[in-house]
């Protein structure tokens, strides 16, 4: 199947409302409430209030898949690895607060929570059958896990790639973000092309277009909310996850996840299963990876979901960590 090309038909965009809130018909005086622009790309944008944005492809592609990004990023980051995957529907999201969804709400209200009630409503709503496989890096991971536990039903199976429960200095970091923003803001403002070379971004993957969504999403409040968020993470919450019984692939990236600690956390998932599909989790350490390195290496980490849905071997760069 050949990739869809990104045009109003094939790759569009559409708005999903907070659980909640109220929606606006298009009928009548409450036509106006919407509006319609195209964008560079000839997609087609609906805007609403109170809505989440996502970029939708291969609509006619049989398995859907969702994308969740990192912290202050957007869909632009997957933005190498969507070509690699041609063949499944794919779904993804900017979160509140990030980007094309950043007034959704205010920046010290974001929770992991809302993002997974919001993922699960556009599940229900444009996903085949009303279920996808989740791909979730960082607190995109965490968003994952969070839907696995009040969502069950819509998750087939999940690849949570960079998010474990943090311990030592990378737990007081979560807990205390200030010095961590401070340190960004000043990386995402200095002259050239710092952040990029602070990042470990592969050069072909390095483009402004990522790099100035990034600054207009980092925020002081947004990194409280964010990185606090991921803190409270525990192991109490990885028992939680274990418990919907189903399949995750938990993948650390070597060089700066904490790769015994993604480990432990699919060892207590797996040994939460009853016999279902959760008997099957799996961890993995991409040994040469960054944190964020569907960045780094986008073939690699596309190929590690295609064989991780087909229930194919993972690719030779994915490292098996017994549990």
């Amino acid at each position: 199947m050949e990739q869809s090309m990104p045009s109003a038909r094939r790759m569009s965009t559409r708005s999903v409302t907070i659980p909640g809130s109220s929606t606006k018909s298009t009928q009548g005086s409450d036509a106006a409430s919407l509006h319609t622009t195209a964008s560079e790309s000839n997609e087609t944008i609906i805007e609403e209030d109170q809505s989440m944005f996502f970029l939708e492809m291969n609509p006619l592609a049989p398995v859907s898949v969702v994308l969740l990004h990192v912290l202050f990023s957007c869909h632009l980051e997957w933005k190498h690895v969507w070509p690699k995957l041609p063949e499944y529907h794919l779904l993804i999201p900017d979160l509140p607060c990030h980007s094309k969804s950043r007034r959704m709400c205010r920046k010290e209200d974001f929770t992991i929570g809302l993002c997974a009630d919001l993922v699960a409503q556009l599940i229900r709503e444009h996903a085949h059958d009303g279920r996808a496989h989740i791909v979730g890096l960082s607190l995109g991971g965490y968003i994952a896990m969070d839907l696995i536990i009040r969502h069950p039903d819509v998750v087939r199976d999940a690849m949570i790639v960079g998010a474990w429960p943090l311990k030592g200095r990378r737990l007081a970091v979560a807990q205390h973000p200030r010095l961590t923003y401070a340190g960004l803001w000043s990386v995402l403002h200095s002259p050239g092309s710092l952040f990029f070379k602070v990042s470990g971004y592969s050069g072909e993957y390095q483009y402004d277009e990522m790099l100035k969504e990034i600054k207009r999403n980092v925020s002081s409040r947004l990194a409280k909310s964010g990185f606090n968020q991921s803190g409270k993470w525990q192991e109490d919450m990885m028992v939680e996850v274990g418990k919907q019984d189903i399949k995750i692939c938990m993948v650390a990236a070597g060089k700066q996840d904490d790769c015994d600690g993604v480990r432990i956390a699919a060892k207590i998932i797996k040994e939460q299963s009853k016999g279902g599909n959760g008997s099957q989790t799996q961890a993995y350490a991409a040994l040469d990876a960054i944190h964020a390195w569907n960045l780094q290496f986008p073939a690699v980490f596309a190929k590690g979901i295609q064989c991780w849905i087909e229930r194919q071997h993972m690719p030779k760069e994915y490292e098996n960590m017994p549990i």
